[in-house]
């Protein structure tokens, strides 16, 4: 029984953790582009729609095509500054 009350103890607050985090910065992330409170529950809710569809991506990072373009572009020794040309 403390096992099980100790582990899920520790779930709740890690996912408290994640939950204030996560909405903290996309409140700021928001406020920096000056939406407005209509705009940011419809975000909102598209979020949560999709963290109950898939939440492991959330916890999980997946791998992308873009990954290895980033990796290719990084290497590479073409300059992508005027001044460096």
């Amino acid at each position: 029984y403390t096992f099980g009350i100790s582990l899920f103890t520790v779930f709740l607050i890690g996912f408290l953790n994640f939950a204030v985090s996560f909405g903290l910065s996309m409140f700021l992330a928001f406020r920096s582009r000056k939406l407005n409170f209509g705009q940011v529950s419809e975000i909102y809710k598209g979020i949560f729609r999709y963290f109950l569809k898939n939440p492991l991506r959330f916890f999980i990072p997946l791998q992308s095509g873009l990954d290895k373009k980033t990796d290719d572009l990084m290497s590479s020794k073409i300059p992508t500054k005027s001044e460096d040309h």
